[in-house]
């Protein structure tokens, strides 16, 4: 449990998170995720490509679209949409 517990803590650690999966049209988990991070302090990025702002600012199609690298990625999508996710952190090194 102690490696589960040092892994999100590292994660924590990280400054600019992208959320992947905010939604638009009904409270999520991954909305509460991105108004969670955004209330402590995160530069937060929302990730959907079916909608072009959240909560009032640039929502990003994918990863590759964020003007700056982020250093974390917050995931609450279904599998399918998962794997091209984590595809584009590979390919970007995040």
């Amino acid at each position: 449990m102690k490696k589960l517990e040092n892994l999100v803590q590292d994660f924590l650690a990280q400054k600019n998170i992208a959320v992947v999966g905010v939604s638009d049209k009904r409270d999520t988990g991954c909305n509460l995720a991105y108004k969670k991070f955004k209330e402590n302090g995160y530069q937060v990025y929302a990730v959907n490509p079916r909608i072009a702002t959240y909560e009032g600012v640039a929502c990003y199609a994918d990863l590759k679209s964020i003007p700056e690298k982020v250093d974390a990625v917050f995931i609450l999508t279904s599998p399918k949409v998962t794997e091209q996710v984590i595809q584009q952190c590979v390919d970007l090194g995040i």
